[in-house]
């Protein structure tokens, strides 16, 4: 029903999406990322994106969240509970479990946002980027742009091993769009 609900919304207000399809169906499992990342309407606006495009992403979510009631909204969206106590709060531990998701599984499709947070944050998260390296499986760069009102799945992008090369071309990637708080988004700076 969600998803109906943002397919609508995604049209209402005008948006289109761009797809790079015939490139995605040779991979069944792969890292999708979505930027810039600055309202939580970007989560409505790209679930409606990967609706319409017929992906089926999933996301790591707080195992909590995946109790009743909230496991009636979040699952049928791909929520994927991650159990704090046994993956650590360590990003080591939640990159082993996203890993061997990757490994049991046929396909999956796992969504992150690279800045992991609305904020403003220089400091990207890299566990999207490890967990590709290790899984070895690719990243899909998806994106919003709210001037044009564009919704995007398109480049596909294979790590190279060297972070912050890849990282700062996954970043210039980006600023190409503009985000909801545009102000928010910042540029991935090597640490």
């Amino acid at each position: 029903m969600f998803r109906l609900i943002t397919m609508l919304l995604f049209k209402i207000n005008g948006w289109k999406l761009i797809l790079n399809k015939e490139s995605l169906s040779n991979y069944k499992k792969f890292i999708l990322i979505g930027a810039p990342h600055t309202s939580n309407w970007d989560a409505i606006y790209f679930t409606a994106a990967a609706t319409i495009s017929k992906l089926k992403p999933q996301f790591l979510i707080k195992k909590s969240w995946m109790k009743f009631p909230f496991n009636i909204i979040f699952r049928p969206l791909g929520g994927i509970g991650v159990d704090n106590k046994k993956t650590s709060k360590k990003s080591s531990g939640v990159i082993e479990y996203m890993v061997n998701l990757f490994k049991k599984r046929k396909e999956l499709i796992i969504m992150i946002s690279p800045e992991g947070t609305r904020s403003k944050n220089p400091n990207w998260k890299t566990g999207f980027y490890r967990t590709a390296v290790a899984a070895n499986v690719p990243i899909v760069l998806g994106y919003l742009d709210y001037n044009k009102k564009i919704a995007g799945i398109s480049e596909i992008f294979l790590p190279t091993g060297d972070i912050n090369k890849d990282l700062l071309f996954i970043s210039d990637f980006y600023k190409q769009f503009t985000g909801k708080n545009h102000e928010l988004f910042a540029e991935y700076k090597p640490s």
